[in-house]
């Protein structure tokens, strides 16, 4: 993710997910879905992005998004999000998987992995 003058820009691989938009773009996704929970002023989910894009690129079977959570606070109130980054893996409406604050590649691959199987 780029921040430029203050705007989030995302790359086309990873949607961008508002509390608005959860339902229509993650619940009902017709594929898995890993949806990041992320700050601006985070520096751990800094740390995070190239990861998460990298992988959105090498897991083209799963969908990837970001919400931010300074800007809709209902999604991580209804999912308990207490830490950040955290991540959770749907897959038809239901969570599949989930890290929450310790994120590295090596655990993401892990919960993907897993989740193909189920």
């Amino acid at each position: 993710m780029d921040i430029a003058n203050g705007n989030e820009v995302l790359t086309l691989m990873i949607h961008l997910i508002t509390d608005d938009t959860l339902k229509q773009k993650v619940l009902e996704c017709s594929t898995p879905f890993l949806l990041k929970f992320y700050t601006l002023w985070c520096a751990p989910c800094k740390t995070l992005n190239p990861i998460f894009e990298k992988l959105s690129v090498a897991w083209p079977r799963i969908s990837f998004g970001s919400l931010n959570i300074s800007n809709n606070p209902q999604t991580p109130s209804t999912y308990r999000i207490s830490s950040i980054p955290s991540l959770l893996l749907f897959n038809k409406g239901e969570i599949r998987g989930e890290i929450r604050f310790s994120v590295n590649e090596t655990t993401i691959l892990k919960m993907l992995e897993k989740a193909m199987v189920l």
